[in-house]
């Protein structure tokens, strides 16, 4: 009798895949904060927008100093700030590069593993079936000897 199948790089395999779950997670994580910045500069782009129109409709009515430069002020931080938002989404877009690379890396490094254990048990599977092959040719071995024993005990008593 054959013992049950046991891939003995089994610990490997668990722990390449939870390095393939955690990958995963970061690179989803990284995903999530991506959409999040590029949402945070659209939102700057839309209030600078808003007040570029503002400040076209009130130099069109005419208005005071003190306002034109509260405006241009504003304006300015905005830019800044759409500055300072692309670069950290460029940042980000690096990151999810690393993250991507490390995952893909963490998916072969698990399915090597796999294919490992798929291999060791397609051989497991070709001796269990050796193993029951022999079982039943000494089967069917002792039931021809059986059979001719009995033939030779009928054919010869009958003599």
């Amino acid at each position: 009798m054959l013992k049950r199948f046991s891939f003995r790089l089994d610990t490997v395999l668990r722990h390449r895949a939870n390095i393939r779950d955690l990958r995963e997670r970061e690179f989803a994580d990284v995903e999530a904060q991506l959409v999040r910045e590029e949402q945070v500069l659209s939102e700057f782009i839309r209030l600078q927008a808003e007040m570029l129109e503002s400040l076209a409709d009130l130099q069109a009515s005419g208005f005071e100093s003190i306002e034109r430069e509260l405006y241009t002020q504003y304006l300015s931080w905005l830019s800044s700030e759409i500055g300072r938002q692309r670069q950290a989404i460029a940042d980000i877009r690096v990151l999810l590069e690393q993250k991507r690379a490390e995952l893909v890396k963490a998916l072969q490094e698990h399915r090597i593993a796999e294919r490992l254990k798929e291999r060791q048990y397609e051989g497991y599977m070709k001796e269990v079936e050796r193993a029951n092959q022999n079982v039943l040719d000494e089967i069917a071995g002792g039931a021809h000897v059986r059979g001719v024993r009995i033939m030779g005990a009928t054919a010869g008593g009958g003599s």
